[in-house]
């Protein structure tokens, strides 16, 4: 049986000290590669693990989780993006709390890493350093002889996306994007920049397979379009058009939680919305969605909510709707059992209430949190599914 493919992605943009501050690698170009690998047509990675702007202990933890989690017969890629710092010959990773004259207590030490890579026991391990390492010194002597390093000077996570979601790291045309070409897509693609590989024994490690490419090349300012505009349950994994509410609605993992397709792109692979926060990987909760006419943004709201109650439960997903567009547009998705409230006009009487209501909720679930010391809701919904019990039972539900 062949191994499972496990995927931690470290994005730190932000820092508190001053220092650090300038440049580094873009959130959207970390979630675009996130994207192309959790992608069953092109990365196929079991597991996606996206940690951005988190504290220290919290990317040890999650290093330490996926690295150890890992079976002998697993490729666990590992992406580190943000600055490096450097201290008496040690290099060590910058976090958010990371105090650069003080980096063993603050910052991530190569040394750590190079401990957990040699306990993973996974058959393949591929760190991409995307920190601004050079050329020199070899990043081996910091990380261990025993696994793939590529390392780069904040271009490598945006070409590698950008190569396999394109299929131009498609260098041999074989439909298979590996270890092996790697080097000649850097030398290609980033011919005057500092960057090192070291293969160590991880040669044609394949990470992704290319898109299948349109016959026809695209010219000028032509789009081009799906023939076929799929329909929303063939987006989530419904082909027939029938919804199993039992498989639909199984627990998903922290990457898939919160995240659906809202549609397709020129070449007609999904366009997925994520709308979990940003530590957690996702694109956040809040957002502002102009539409070219009242149908097009019906079709958007209709399409968000509807797919995120085909694929949560009402016990994970809740939805308040507010409905002021005068013609109904979310009246077809009130009867869903997710949706606790649909006010529609403008009855401010109404409004003040479902204020008052939803300050009660979150005084709630402030409350249930409290009481079995979870620090997030995520770790609540994780003690719920492997059955701890919360508050007595576990049976309440505290949606996101």
């Amino acid at each position: 049986m062949a191994g499972r493919r496990v995927a931690v992605l470290i994005a730190t943009t932000e820092h508190i000290d001053e220092s650090l501050r300038g440049g580094g690698v873009a959130v959207a170009d970390c979630i675009k590669l996130r994207d192309v690998l959790i992608n069953p047509d092109l990365g196929g990675f079991d597991e996606v693990c996206l940690v951005v702007n988190e504290s220290k202990s919290g990317i040890e933890r999650e290093l330490e989780r996926a690295l150890k989690g890992c079976g002998p017969k697993d490729i666990v890629l590992l992406l580190v993006s943000g600055r490096a710092v450097w201290s008496e010959g040690q290099l060590f990773f910058a976090t958010v709390g990371t105090d650069a004259a003080l980096p063993y207590s603050t910052a991530i030490p190569a040394m750590v890493l190079k401990h957990l890579l040699a306990q993973c026991p996974a058959a393949s391990k591929l760190v991409l350093v995307d920190c601004g390492i050079g050329a020199e010194p070899k990043l081996n002597e910091y990380l261990g002889d025993g696994v793939f390093l590529l390392s780069a000077t904040e271009k490598l996570t945006a070409t590698l996306a950008q190569g396999i979601a394109s299929g131009e790291a498609d260098l041999h045309e074989d439909g298979e994007i590996d270890t092996g070409i790697l080097s000649p897509l850097f030398r290609r693609a980033l011919p005057d920049e500092a960057w090192q590989m070291r293969m160590a024994g991880h040669k044609g490690v394949l990470i992704a397979k290319a898109p299948v490419r349109n016959a026809t090349q695209l010219t000028g300012d032509e789009v081009a379009t799906p023939e076929v505009q799929p329909e929303l349950l063939a987006l989530l994994g419904f082909p027939d058009g029938n919804l199993d509410v039992e498989q639909a609605w199984q627990q998903r993992t922290p990457n898939d939680m919160l995240r659906v397709p809202i549609g397709v792109d020129e070449n007609g692979q999904p366009v997925l919305l994520d709308i979990k926060t940003s530590p957690y990987g996702g694109m956040g909760p809040h957002g502002l969605f102009i539409g070219a006419s009242d149908v097009m943004r019906a079709d958007f709201l209709q399409t968000l909510v509807g797919g995120l109650a085909a694929t949560h439960s009402s016990d994970t997903v809740n939805f308040a709707l507010l409905d002021f567009s005068g013609d109904n547009t979310m009246a077809p998705l009130g009867g869903l059992p997710h949706v606790s409230t649909l006010l529609t006009g403008g009855d401010t009487m109404s409004i003040g209430r479902l204020k008052d209501a939803l300050a009660g909720e979150a005084n709630r679930r402030k409350e249930l949190l409290y009481a079995g010391r979870f620090r997030s809701v995520w770790d609540y919904q994780e003690a719920r599914r492997q059955g701890v019990l919360v508050s007595g039972s576990r049976s309440i539900p505290c949606p996101p």
